[in-house]
């Protein structure tokens, strides 16, 4: 899995509500930032955000369909006549097309029905 470094301004367009609300109430509270980098777990918990699987789920479809958003903007942007961008566009699947043999193995993109 590829690993990317999220930093401060592609954090600032994920809109996640918990997220912003503890935004809020560090700007109306500055000890509170202090009380997060003490105890970050406890921290969250007083303020009512509660970590537990449902929000890690709500958390990762949010970043997910921000990842969605981003490479769709990206898409319209460069689109022009590109097969693989149109079908990005679409939401429809990529295919890959693998060959694996005794000597070795490639991939490449299958350009299919384009309609």
């Amino acid at each position: 899995m590829k690993r990317v470094k999220v930093d401060k301004t592609r954090l600032e367009r994920f809109s996640f509500k918990p997220i912003k609300d503890l935004k809020a109430s560090i700007k109306k509270k500055p000890e509170l930032s202090l009380r997060l980098k003490e105890d970050f777990g406890a921290t969250l918990e007083a303020q009512g955000v509660k970590v537990d699987d449902e929000f890690k789920r709500s958390l990762r479809e949010s970043w997910r369909s921000q990842i969605k958003e981003d490479v769709r903007r990206v898409a319209e942007e460069r689109g022009g006549d590109d097969w693989y961008l149109k079908r990005v566009l679409r939401g429809e699947p990529i295919r890959v097309h693998v060959k694996v043999g005794p000597e070795g193995h490639s991939k490449s993109l299958k350009e299919g029905d384009d309609k």
